[in-house]
């Protein structure tokens, strides 16, 4: 699989992230390790930020998608860095909150491995 294959799965899989947390915020919650409070101006609070969360993905995805599709691969491979980024930086939350989903977002390693070899242009073979 070619790399712009790859980073193209990625982005999908970004766009389904923040899609899920737009339309079912109760299901990306659980992501990490939270449920909706039962409060009403709680749920209406938490529904939002997961909306800001749920396009902060699909940007991200979209991003990653236009780098992949325009074949730059400098800019592919940091935009794949920052996403990994993200993704561990969300885990690291996970951890501080005590929520034991941390390794749930493990992944942001691997994103940020080939936007490594993006970057280096490294071709991983057809």
């Amino acid at each position: 699989m070619a790399l712009w294959q790859i980073s193209s799965v990625i982005a999908t899989i970004f766009v389904g992230f923040g899609a899920n947390a737009i339309v079912r915020p109760a299901n990306a919650l659980s992501f990490f390790g939270f449920t909706i409070p039962s409060s009403a101006a709680e749920t209406k609070l938490v529904e939002f930020l997961l909306a800001l969360y749920g396009v902060r993905d699909v940007f991200m995805g979209a991003a990653l998608g236009a780098a992949a599709w325009v074949g730059d691969f400098r800019v592919l491979g940091l935009t794949l860095i920052s996403a990994g980024a993200v993704a561990c930086a969300d885990g690291v939350l996970c951890y501080l909150a005590n929520t034991g989903e941390e390794w749930n977002h493990a992944y942001g390693v691997g994103v940020i491995a080939i936007g490594v070899v993006a970057w280096f242009k490294v071709r991983i073979p057809n």
